[in-house]
């Protein structure tokens, strides 16, 4: 297992860079709250969440933002920062995906329940991006490098290009 570093948070990336990343024309965070789904507009996405969320799923981003695609269009950027490789490991209550593609109810990691999200809410019609912010410690992003491939993001094709790390 990897040591734990006593290092500086990770800092964010700045929006240029996200920008370039995501082929896109601007972002705009948002101040409001950060946690689980909140940010959803009324529709069944949200509706679907917050059956999750009573039944104790949840999950705390770092940051939310819109970015824009297109002229008229902008997707959601979800942005989780991990410091650590133990970080992405750590259980929590949230989403699962069975190999039929049904969400439900599961402890399962941090960086599972972020796949798992961006499944939900692809498969709910929200058009979202997952930005992880990973160390610049070469050990540590190399172990949260293969923790992400062990999700088999890679292998789930509708999701794998919404999915994006700097």
């Amino acid at each position: 297992m990897t040591s734990r570093l006593t290092t500086a948070a990770t800092a964010f990336p700045s929006d240029a860079s996200i920008n370039k990343l995501m082929s896109s024309y601007g972002i705009q965070w948002h101040k409001e709250d950060v946690n689980g789904l909140s940010f959803l507009g009324a529709g069944k996405a949200r509706e679907s969440w917050e059956r999750f969320a009573k039944k104790g799923a949840s999950f705390q981003w770092d940051r939310i933002g819109r970015i824009r695609k297109t002229q008229s269009g902008t997707e959601w950027l979800l942005v989780k920062r991990y410091n650590i490789s133990e970080e992405c490991a750590e259980l929590t209550q949230g989403l699962s995906c069975t190999n039929t593609g049904r969400i439900q109810f599961a402890t399962c990691t941090s960086l599972t329940c972020c796949i798992n999200i961006i499944e939900f809410l692809r498969i709910k019609g929200v058009c979202c991006r997952l930005l992880l912010v990973l160390p610049s410690d070469t050990t540590q992003k190399q172990a949260i490098e293969n923790e992400l491939d062990a999700t088999g993001v890679w292998e789930k094709g509708k999701i794998k290009n919404r999915v994006f790390s700097l």
